[in-house]
Formats: C-alpha cells, sequence, structure tokens
C-alpha cells in the first residue's frame, strides 16, 4: 500500500505542477534538473484494533528543490500552499486522506510532512461446512 500511496501522490504532484518538475522516490546523487520533488516515506506504524481490524499510520515527507531563481525560500512558500491545498485526498486505487500538513524550509528546500493514514481489515476465511445432517421431529409425534 505505500508504493501505492507514493503513485498516487506522484500522479497529484504532476497533476498541479505539470510536467516541468521532475518527481523522484529515490535520493538520486547526479543528473538532477531542478525543480523536483522527492517522496519519502519516513515512517509506518501498525496499530491493532478489535476483530479484524487495523490502523496504519503512514508519515510521508514531500520536498521540493526549486529551481535556478534567486527568490527560493519565495518559491518555496507558493509551493507549500499548493501542496497543502492539493494533497489532501490521494487516489491510490482507494481514497487516501492525508492530514496533519505542516512544512518546513531548509536550505532552500521545502520539506513537508504529512500523515496518510488507513483502516486495514483482514480477509478472514472461515472453514467450509463439508456435510451437514437435520434431524426433525414434530411435536407429539
Amino acid at each position: 500500500m505505500v508504493n501505492k500511496i507514493i503513485e498516487g501522490i506522484s500522479k497529484r504532484l504532476n497533476e498541479v505542477f505539470g510536467d516541468g518538475y521532475d518527481i523522484y522516490e529515490e535520493d538520486v546523487e547526479q543528473g538532477l534538473q531542478n525543480p523536483y520533488f522527492l517522496i519519502t516515506i519516513l515512517s509506518d506504524h501498525k496499530i491493532e484494533s478489535s476483530g479484524n481490524r487495523s490502523k496504519r499510520e503512514r508519515l510521508f515527507m514531500v520536498q521540493y528543490f526549486p529551481g535556478d531563481t534567486p527568490f527560493k525560500k519565495k518559491e518555496c512558500r507558493v509551493v507549500g500552499e499548493k501542496l497543502m491545498n492539493s494533497l489532501e485526498f490521494i487516489d491510490c486505487g482507494v481514497r487516501v486522506r492525508c492530514s496533519d500538513m505542516s512544512y518546513e524550509i531548509k536550505d532552500n528546500v521545502l520539506q513537508l510532512s504529512m500523515n496518510c493514514n488507513t483502516i486495514v481489515t483482514k480477509i478472514v476465511e472461515m472453514d467450509k461446512m463439508q456435510e451437514i445432517q437435520v434431524q426433525e421431529k414434530l411435536k407429539g409425534k
């Protein structure tokens, strides 16, 4: 599911910002063209609940590396606002709501963190009944 959420975030970034921005899921050492986005998962927690359900709390980071401009911080603020307005819902086969979004700018790089939580229902296969015997009796007979 993590990879599907990352693909959903990537798709949404492409819808909002267009093809002029590269989107990466892995750190790349050389050959990067600014501006670009980097999507990473920071943590993934499983919280068991009653029955066959559990909650998955996933913390993602979307980093934005601005283009070659003298106004990098301003560009990061504009992109940060767009991200917070456009990443609330992610389509990854199912609709996932992302919450607790916040961003900061460090070393002229925007870092937006957000929680993308899901409920997981385990499918428990029941043993099928092989054979049943029924005895019927009428009252009084």
